[in-house]
């Protein structure tokens, strides 16, 4: 999504912040900079991190066969997480 994203050049800001270069040239590690997956607690970790590191703004993509139920989980099993504020990243 990262890379689709940077080609139609939605988020230009956020390419700008994260010093990440065109769609083309776009690798694992720049794209971990700027977007989260994985388990509940690595998502937690990751937007944790964004968070410390300034974010003031996410936006969520559901993926998978029912984009609802990724939504849920998020507000299930990763929102609680972040809500402790114990995580460490």
């Amino acid at each position: 999504f990262v890379r689709s994203w940077r080609e139609w050049n939605l988020y230009p800001r956020l390419y700008e912040l994260a010093g990440l270069p065109g769609f083309e040239e776009l690798t694992r590690d720049h794209v971990s900079r700027v977007a989260v997956v994985g388990s509940p607690e690595r998502c937690a970790q990751g937007l944790a991190r964004l968070r410390d590191a300034g974010a003031d703004t996410v936006v969520l993509q559901a993926v998978g066969e029912d984009p609802l139920e990724s939504l849920a989980r998020v507000q299930r099993d990763v929102a609680p997480l972040l809500a402790t504020g114990t995580l460490t990243h």
